[in-house]
């Protein structure tokens, strides 16, 4: 069972010990902290929270959708935000960018499930565009959020198609890439995204058919194209692969 936790947006004008206790003095807007349990009393804030609840808090928390709907970065106190998270970078001695969310995202996930993990590696994402690990990640954690959706997951689904269409193979470990390239197949047959004529052949052969080898997901894409022969949709429950 995941443990519940909550992101926190804490002034540091109401509790200006709390920049100094972050090494950023004089800020006066406000920091995210990824915490469990409830927020801390007025003034102790300081005192009880964690380097480590910072860094996570401006992973889930730096990312955000416009008033168009695009993921961007938060843009009030952008630039301080990012001052913290290179000093959290140093101070934890991550070598870069990519391995600290890669390494984050994975705690949030094995923790907290998939949701945080997800939106701190869509903020690695906008910070490191040209990372291939991050974007697959990325694509693993989108699909299961689809799974998890009450309504519609068409939106995860199809961030998982525009991740993809970025997603240099020469970057991503083998396994990996082949996983991801299941799922994108399995997403645009959930989207209906086969419709035209020899358009599943022409994926499959581009995409799929050197690099989809496991005896498993083997078995689920002769399962998709089954379907699509017959002019059926499967649900994401049976496109599902552990």
């Amino acid at each position: 069972m995941d443990t519940p936790y909550q992101l926190l947006w804490l002034s540091c004008e109401a509790e200006p010990a709390l920049a100094d206790r972050f090494f950023l003095p004089e800020f006066r807007g406000q920091l995210p902290f990824l915490i469990e349990g409830p927020a801390p009393a007025a003034g102790t804030a300081a005192g009880s929270l964690r380097e480590e609840d910072l860094l996570k808090g401006i992973l889930t928390g730096l990312a955000e959708h416009d008033h168009a709907g695009r993921l961007t970065l938060r843009a009030t106190d952008q630039a301080t935000l990012l001052e913290a998270l290179e000093i959290l970078r140093q101070g934890y001695s991550f070598e870069d960018l990519e391995q600290l969310v890669i390494e984050v995202s994975g705690d949030l996930r094995s923790r907290y499930g998939v949701r945080p993990s997800c939106a701190a590696l869509s903020t690695g994402v906008l910070l490191a565009p040209t990372s291939g690990k991050l974007k697959a990640d990325l694509i693993l954690d989108q699909w299961a959020i689809a799974q998890l959706a009450s309504d519609d997951p068409s939106a995860f689904l199809l961030r998982i198609l525009e991740l993809f269409a970025d997603l240099d193979p020469g970057h991503v470990p083998a396994p990996t890439m082949e996983i991801c390239t299941y799922f994108a197949l399995a997403a645009r047959h959930a989207l209906g995204d086969f419709s035209e004529e020899g358009s599943l052949e022409e994926f499959l052969v581009a995409r799929v058919v050197e690099v989809v080898l496991h005896p498993q997901l083997k078995t689920k894409v002769q399962a998709i194209i089954t379907a699509e022969q017959a002019g059926q949709r499967l649900d994401l429950g049976t496109l599902h692969v552990e």
